[in-house]
């Protein structure tokens, strides 16, 4: 007879040392922003992780298109990882250059080694491993790439004009307003003057 493919959810077993990886790639929410290259100045960014599956594990994050200031990719080595306890971890990214292959998504990478078990373990096929990230504010010293139609609004401004002593009784039949607004971070825009 021949054995057919099973699909098992659910098993229990003693679990011997398991080694795995994998790489995904994380659409930024807004087409808007396309960022080629960003030095960051200041700011940081947390990971809360949770082991969904009931045996120890270690994972290891690598973000390829985060790279410290010596060049090398980021990564966050999480050890000890106890099944149902988030672990938090925080990385200053002060001095990181984010310079992604492609400007509309960021990849990431993960080694994960699980610990071999002494007693017998349940794990489901739905078992998972929750990543987290929460980024402080991030401040960018320099900023290479394309914003597309990104609205800023520009305050109020009211100034009195005065006229010289001896005009009050000119009729002024036609005036002139130059308004002259200068990008400060180079990229160019259209401005709407009411």
């Amino acid at each position: 007879s021949v054995l057919q493919t099973l699909l098992v959810s659910q098993a229990t077993a003693l679990i011997p040392q398991q080694q795995f990886q994998d790489r995904q790639r994380l659409d930024f929410p807004d087409d808007r922003i396309q960022v080629a290259e960003a030095v960051m100045s200041s700011g940081g960014l947390k990971l809360v992780v949770t082991n969904n599956i009931p045996i120890i594990m270690e994972v290891e994050l690598i973000l390829p298109d985060l790279v410290d200031a010596q060049g090398s990719p980021q990564s966050f080595l999480l050890d000890s990882l106890f099944f149902g306890r988030p672990r938090e971890i925080e990385f200053d990214l002060k001095d990181n250059v984010f310079a992604p292959a492609d400007p509309l998504q960021m990849r990431i990478e993960y080694r994960a080694k699980t610990f071999e078990s002494d007693t017998e373990v349940t794990i489901a096929s739905d078992g998972e491993i929750d990543v987290e990230a929460i980024t402080e504010e991030l401040i960018f010293s320099r900023v290479q790439g394309s914003l597309n139609q990104i609205r800023l609004d520009i305050p109020e401004q009211e100034r009195s004009v005065e006229f010289p002593s001896g005009l009050d009784n000119i009729n002024i039949a036609t005036s002139n307003l130059a308004v002259h607004i200068t990008s400060g971070v180079g990229f160019l825009a259209d401005v709407d003057i009411l």
